[in-house]
């Protein structure tokens, strides 16, 4: 594995986040891990405006849950949102990954949220179409 930073638009602002791109030992990235990076560079602004929907549909699936979990806190990391906007302060993009998936262009990513730090939510791309919306554990 070797990574290095990047730099991608989320909810109006450029998050620094890590690129972990998986290989096996002694072999180099295969060519469809190459083409996932290009074709996620060259697609990012549509990609990250899809994954801001996607979030937001996933909070709105589960702030309610959280918020009987947090009783008195609930106002503070999962509170009522209207829209994207809300998420401003509850998610941060923080690293994605390049799998080794020979025949497919498969990234994952990995976001930090407020309301549930320990599972966060992660996104699943495959051949740049959402496959996957979940937490880390649904992605890894």
């Amino acid at each position: 594995m070797w990574f290095r930073k990047e730099t991608i638009p989320f909810l109006g602002k450029e998050h620094n986040v890590v690129m972990f791109v998986n290989c096996y030992s002694e072999q180099s990235i295969i060519p469809e891990q190459q083409q996932a990076y290009l074709c996620f560079k060259k697609n990012i602004n549509r990609l990250t405006a899809e994954f801001e929907k996607e979030v937001y549909a996933y909070y709105q699936s589960v702030y309610e849950e959280y918020r009987d979990r947090l009783g008195g806190l609930a106002d503070k990391y999962a509170p009522i949102i209207q829209n994207t906007d809300g998420l401003k302060d509850l998610v941060q993009p923080n690293s994605f990954s390049i799998e080794h998936t020979p025949g497919k262009r498969t990234i994952n990513f990995c976001f930090s949220t407020k309301w549930d730090p320990e599972f966060d939510i992660g996104i699943r791309c495959v051949d740049e179409v959402i496959t996957i919306v979940g937490t880390h554990a649904d992605i890894l």
